[in-house]
């Protein structure tokens, strides 16, 4: 027979599976998540349920304590939980048991004030006010300390904790495990030390957690500046394969002048010819001079390109205030912001395609401003850069990148927006 005793125990044993595969779940990765995933998650709930009926009426059946019988079911539940884990995503095997010491040490922080909250009433733990107080409790930890710090792990699917990370984070879940077994004895002769224990199992895995959120910080740091290293030098091969073919050009274009000259000067070509000739010559002869050689070697290519493209490109520019730039940074915010203007102009009738640019120097900075024709506005998100996701015409490519260009130097980038313009505007400090 079923007593309301064994129904209590259930629900609570119900809170506890949950709860943990929720906060195993909340470190997984969302893109890591299998296909038909609620269905799979339904099912393990399913089956887990089966299970802590079958470990609750097995414990009921065979020890005397209620202490006995959640030592019993949280093993049963807790591998449970891990197999839900497995069943639901595909992380590897450092990221799942990663995902499964973690979440059960989140679990372990929200259940502390239900313990506390217990000892004070004198109600048991499978009782409706505590289950309530769980719930409540479970709501605001793991939504704060998702937000806080849990979610930038989460969001990012690559990492994967070294096993020297996850061993220590395990050794940490045993102490906190054999914490818990210390509770109830403790409980018999102090509360007051039943209290501070409890407290001290929050404290410990709160600092556990935090700290290898600050060691995730730093993968990601490292991660990142690998990353830029490794484009700061696919630029540079870049920009240096760009400058020795302008340059090679530009020989070859003063050699065809001369040879030119002289094919006129003996008569073996008609003044016509030799007019576009040197038309043709003149224009791949013109090396872009603003006083920064990074920057005449990037627009001295972007205005090829558009000549090629039948866009009318002007510039106005004194690149010598930006001489505290590096070669890098430079080619990257004037790169990648004519790359988006060309890409646009491309899109539209060539007797309208037109990009402006130009560089000043103000008291105290320097504004540099890239403009361009646009048939329509784009769409803005909140931080004032173009939305590009299905339209990839307005100037997406890059814009956060140049943004952080422009802050590293302590500048600032804006974009304005016409029905028919859209104009880039960047302001940078100016050195000396």
């Amino acid at each position: 027979m079923l007593t309301e005793n064994f129904w209590l125990v259930l629900w609570s044993n119900g809170i506890y599976y949950f709860t943990l595969t929720v906060g195993e779940f909340l470190y997984a990765p969302i893109s890591d998540a299998r296909k038909n995933f609620l269905a799979r998650f339904l099912s393990c709930i399913a089956a887990s349920a089966v299970i802590t009926v079958v470990v609750t009426r097995f414990d009921q059946w065979q020890m005397d304590t209620f202490h006995n019988n959640a030592i019993i079911s949280s093993y049963a539940l807790s591998i449970a939980a891990l197999i839900s884990l497995w069943v639901c995503y595909r992380s590897n095997i450092l990221r799942m048991l990663y995902s499964a010491v973690a979440g059960f040490m989140l679990m372990q922080i929200y259940m502390q004030p239900a313990k506390i909250v217990q000892n004070l009433t004198g109600l048991p733990g499978s009782s409706p006010i505590i289950s309530l107080v769980k719930i409540a409790s479970c709501l605001i930890v793991y939504s704060l300390l998702y937000l806080l710090f849990i979610r930038h792990i989460a969001d990012n699917a690559k990492y994967s904790p070294s096993p020297s990370q996850v061993i220590i984070l395990w050794v940490f879940a045993v102490v906190v495990l054999w914490a818990t077994y210390l509770e109830s004895i403790v409980l018999e002769y102090d509360t007051t030390a039943y209290v501070m224990l409890c407290l001290g199992e929050t404290l410990l895995c709160f600092i556990v957690l935090y700290n290898h959120y600050v060691d995730y910080l730093v993968y990601e740091r490292d991660t990142r500046r690998a990353v830029e290293l490794e484009l700061e030098r696919a630029g540079n091969k870049q920009f240096e394969s760009y400058r020795h073919v302008i340059d090679v050009m530009n020989v070859k274009c003063h050699d065809l002048k001369h040879q030119i000259r002289e094919l006129g000067g003996k008569n073996s070509l008609t003044p016509e010819v030799i007019n576009e000739l040197n038309k043709t010559a003149e224009l791949y002869d013109s090396y872009v001079k603003t006083g920064n050689e990074t920057i005449d070697t990037v627009l001295t290519e972007k205005s090829l390109r558009c000549e090629a493209l039948g866009i009318q490109m002007t510039w106005m520019l004194d690149g010598g205030g930006l001489s505290y730039m590096t070669p890098y940074d430079i080619n990257a915010l004037f790169g990648n912001a004519l790359d988006n203007a060309i890409q646009c102009e491309e899109k539209i009738s060539e007797d309208k395609r037109y990009i402006a640019i130009s560089c000043k120097r103000m008291p105290g900075l320097i504004h540099i401003s890239i403009t361009n024709y646009i048939e329509r506005p784009p769409v803005m998100d909140q931080e004032g850069l173009p939305v590009t996701e299905g339209d990839k015409d307005y100037h997406g490519f890059g814009m956060r990148s140049m943004r952080q260009i422009a802050e590293k130097y302590g500048g600032n980038l804006r974009v304005t927006v016409t029905p028919n313009t859209f104009a880039l505007g960047i302001l940078l400090p100016y050195q000396k």
